[in-house]
């Protein structure tokens, strides 16, 4: 009996010696530390090998009352497993490669005066900044817009986009200057610009966003209907023109009903009597009844959209004479209207070897180019091929089609008409700022939609119908159908979400950013994998409204 008692106490008081780590990791499940090293250190004993030869060892060893072995056996197995515990984690840490340590933040917006704002980008050398439209899944990337930025941090870069082929879903992506300085070439010259990646090297500085917009002109109305260039909403809605009162929108003088997505040529209609020298365009949503205006006569319904304080309105100017200006809103001195024409074509021959597409009859504003487009979803995207027109009339002006980027020819094309800003004779749309901008007549992109056919032509490219889901619309305001002489302008709310901010998680961050790599590295690619953040349209309270 007193043989087990002291034995009893010299095991106790062998354990007590032991380190409380070591003790820790006797004490927990042994097979835990064992499995942990199994493949590892099989050559060194049978007794380390196995969580069953360690366990029957050690019980063994107890059994016998031995404090020798049992110091010994302990002492080992711990301090074995501890050592090969530490040795698999080292082993298993994944290289970091370090990449450009380009980065780029832009928040979803409303876009109004043709440019998208990008909160920040950081560029270890001069490059740019270029803006891809996308469908909802990501796909059919064009390019729409770029900026040259510096080297370092830039903090609100503006960045001019093409209102005629934007879409709801946009990428900011930055890249590199490293071929003809000032040009950007990536999608013309094979390697040059490509996409910088940010401190992994395995993803690009690229982040997916989302905006509503309108883009409109100063022009004469005709027959009281205005048109606005193109409209920009992911849910549809309602765009409604306002008179002026004070300064800001005031009372209705028409509506038209919108498809989701990217709306071309919008005409309204405006009521005789309440036109003012200047209207207001407006974003509303339809939100009630669908399909029918409800604005001011039912509470809460159809109400504008704003993101923050910025509200999806904007003025425009009523002229007495048509106007003629570029897609910046500069003017161009003519004394001829400018316009295009062309009919349905069909093409059989093989795309590779090059087609022609007959414009039937082109005015210029000076010298220029027609640059036809392909379809998205009933609006002009990428390049299909251009040619230069002299000033005045071009008639039977062949365009070679040599899509770039993997466009394909659609079914539709869009053909439009540029001037040649820079004087170059040479068609830099897209790749110096400012250059060879569309030209827009009274209100209108001076462009038009030519359908397709033949075994050329690209097939299942989906029809123009824009499918893309309405997100959740959430009202909680309180509006009142009272007749007061004005409207507040901020009224509906584009709201997003926490995965949507430019303060994003690196989760979010990483599919935006992983999932546009393999669309973006190479010229002849025309798809871009960013889903957009998810966006959710509420009300403010306390809405006045005007019937």
């Amino acid at each position: 009996m007193r043989k087990f008692i002291c034995t009893g106490l010299i095991i106790g008081f062998l354990l007590a010696m032991v380190p409380a780590s070591a003790q820790d990791v006797t004490a927990e499940p042994t097979s835990e530390a064992t499995l942990e090293v199994t493949t590892e250190i099989t050559p060194e004993s049978t007794m380390e090998t196995t969580s069953e030869a360690t366990s029957e060892a050690t019980a063994e060893n107890t059994a016998e009352s031995t404090s020798e072995a049992t110091s010994e056996v302990t002492a080992e197995t711990t301090l074995t497993a501890t050592a090969q515990a530490t040795t698999t984690t080292t082993a298993t840490a994944a290289p970091i490669v370090p990449g450009d340590g380009a980065g780029i933040t832009v928040s979803d917006q409303i876009v109004l005066n043709g440019m998208v704002m990008v909160d920040n980008v950081t560029a270890p050398k001069a490059g740019f900044v270029s803006i891809f439209a996308t469908d909802s899944s990501g796909a059919n990337a064009h390019l729409i817009g770029f900026a040259p930025v510096q080297a370092g941090a830039t903090q609100n870069l503006s960045v001019p986009i093409d209102g005629a082929m934007a879409t709801p879903f946009l990428t900011a992506q930055v890249h590199t200057d490293d071929n003809q300085p000032g040009v950007f070439e990536f999608g013309h010259v094979a390697g040059a610009d490509m996409p910088l990646t940010g401190a992994d090297a395995g993803f690009p500085a690229a982040r997916a966003f989302k905006i509503a917009g309108i883009f409109s002109f100063d022009q004469q109305p005709v027959n009281n209907t205005v048109v606005i260039a193109s409209v920009v909403s992911e849910i549809g809605g309602w765009l409604v023109i306002h008179a002026e009162a004070n300064g800001q929108p005031g009372a209705v003088l028409g509506q038209t009903l919108l498809k989701p997505g990217t709306n071309p040529s919008v005409h309204v209609t405006l009521n005789t009597d309440g036109q003012t020298p200047v209207v207001w365009p407006m974003l509303h949503v339809d939100d009630t009844t669908i399909g029918t205006y409800e604005f001011g006569t039912v509470a809460n319904a159809d109400l504008p959209i704003f993101l923050g304080s910025v509200t999806a309105t904007r003025p425009m100017k009523l002229t007495d004479t048509p106007t003629v200006l570029l897609a910046d809103g500069s003017p161009l001195a003519a004394i001829t209207v400018p316009s295009i024409s062309a009919s349905p074509q069909t093409f059989d021959s093989d795309p590779n070897a090059g087609l022609n597409f007959m414009v039937d009859n082109v005015i210029s504003v000076g010298p220029g180019f027609v640059d036809v487009h392909a379809d998205d979803n009933g609006h002009p995207s990428g390049s299909l091929g251009h040619t230069a027109v002299q000033d005045g009339q071009n008639a039977n002006v062949a365009v070679m089609l040599l899509p770039e980027m993997n466009m394909p020819i659609t079914p539709v094309v869009w053909p439009m008409l540029h001037s040649d800003t820079n004087g170059n004779g040479a068609y830099d749309y897209l790749m110096i700022p400012g250059a060879d901008l569309p030209v827009v007549y009274n209100g209108d992109v001076v462009t038009q939609m030519v359908n397709l056919s033949g075994s050329a032509v690209a097939t299942g490219v989906p029809p123009v119908v824009n499918t893309t889901p309405l997100p959740t619309i959430a009202t909680s305001a309180t509006a009142t159908g009272t007749s007061p002489t004005d409207i507040p302008t901020p009224e509906a709310t584009l709201e997003t979400t926490s995965e949507t901010t430019a303060e994003a998680t690196s989760e979010s961050t990483v599919e935006a950013t992983a999932e546009t790599t393999p669309e973006m590295t190479d010229i002849a690619t025309s798809e871009v994998t960013v889903p957009g953040p998810d966006v959710t349209l509420t009300t403010t309270p306390t809405l006045t409204v005007t019937p």
